[in-house]
């Protein structure tokens, strides 16, 4: 596979999801990506992975994570098993509120990683403020996708705050140690990081003044058990 030193250097704003994952992830030996996309996190996180791996189901998409030298697979992220076993960490961005059961992803994810590994998932915080503020006054149920015309809120069917999260993660196995705001360019939590960096995870920040967060987690050692009777049929990431 292609180290992470030839995948394409696009630039980031500093505080959108990518970018906030790639600050989280400690250094790591192998890492997944579960729903890639066109590979921005592999881009974002060139030198904290020694051998890394995306997958996704849109061939569309994986053409172009392949074309800035990302090492990728096809798979099923909605309902199969991941095709990788024991791998460090693993990152999920964006990915959960689109699924039909996101309590099962969680489990496959879980299954995939090595004793004590590591999983970053961002997802649209609804407590966001402006969210808030649409039902308080009585306007449309909030958007969360930022997808220009995306119709459906972009075909999300789940919708969390920062606490629904981190229920999820402690009841599948997960236990979440860090959570910090994802913003873009603009908006009050951007403007607030510019002059005081260190506020981004904060209780409060996250809560209401971030539209998305990034939560950094760590598989629970009681359920290694669970990963060493899976079959062995799915292969390892350095395989690939």
């Amino acid at each position: 596979m292609k180290s992470p030193d030839t995948i394409d250097r696009a630039p980031l704003p500093p505080h959108c999801r990518e970018a906030v994952a790639a600050r989280l992830l400690p250094p790591v030996e192998t890492l997944i990506d579960v729903g890639c996309g066109e590979g921005r996190f592999l881009i974002a996180a060139r030198g904290k992975y020694r051998s890394g791996m995306g997958m996704d189901a849109d061939p569309e998409r994986l053409r172009a994570a392949r074309d800035r030298g990302a090492s990728v697979v096809r798979a099923d992220i909605e309902s199969g098993e991941l095709p990788c076993r024991s791998v460090a960490a693993a990152v999920c961005l964006d990915v959960i509120e689109h699924v039909r059961d996101p309590a099962s992803l969680l489990a496959r994810i879980g299954r995939s990683l090595r004793p004590g590994g590591l999983l970053i998932l961002s997802t649209p915080n609804i407590h966001y403020w402006t969210r808030l503020a649409a039902r308080a006054l009585g306007g449309p149920f909030p958007r969360t996708s930022s997808r220009p015309g995306a119709e459906n809120d972009g075909g999300h069917l789940h919708y969390f705050t920062v606490r629904d999260m981190r229920d999820l993660l402690s009841e599948n196995g997960f236990a979440p140690r860090r959570v910090e705001g994802v913003c873009s360019r603009r908006g009050p939590l951007a403007f607030l990081l510019r002059r005081f960096p260190g506020i981004s995870g904060l209780g409060p920040t996250v809560e209401f003044l971030a539209p998305g967060m990034a939560i950094l987690a760590e598989k629970a050692r009681r359920h290694d058990a669970a990963l060493n009777r899976s079959d062995g049929s799915k292969q390892s990431i350095g395989s690939q």
